[in-house]
């Protein structure tokens, strides 16, 4: 299994973000964008749609609710792919605008 390391980064006006890391791949933020991509769904992320991100507890929650998928992921000797991510993610602006619109409805 690929090594994956964990961090959570302090945004100051974002608040709390947490961070992955497989091997030498780029630094990946565990956002619903990344939650969509790997999974297919949003399911975490809608648990937490009506939540403040800016309170650490919660963002601390949900980063690391996002770490456990992601491993566990891995650990089922799925491939993931954060070069193809980072790919993905600039060529779909308008599905990633969707996915934000749809988590920010109430």
């Amino acid at each position: 299994m690929v090594e994956l390391k964990f961090k959570y980064i302090d945004q100051k006006s974002d608040g709390l973000e947490g961070w992955v890391q497989a091997a030498n791949s780029p630094w990946i933020r565990l956002d619903f964008i990344l939650e969509f991509y790997l999974f297919g769904n949003m399911d975490l992320s809608n648990d937490y749609k009506r939540r403040s991100f800016r309170n650490h507890q919660t963002a601390k929650e949900y980063a690391d609710g996002m770490y456990e998928k992601v491993k566990e992921l891995m650990k089922s000797g799925k491939k993931v792919n954060f070069e193809s991510y980072i790919e993905w993610q600039q060529k779909s602006f308008d599905t990633i605008r969707e996915l934000s619109n749809s988590l920010n409805q109430i």
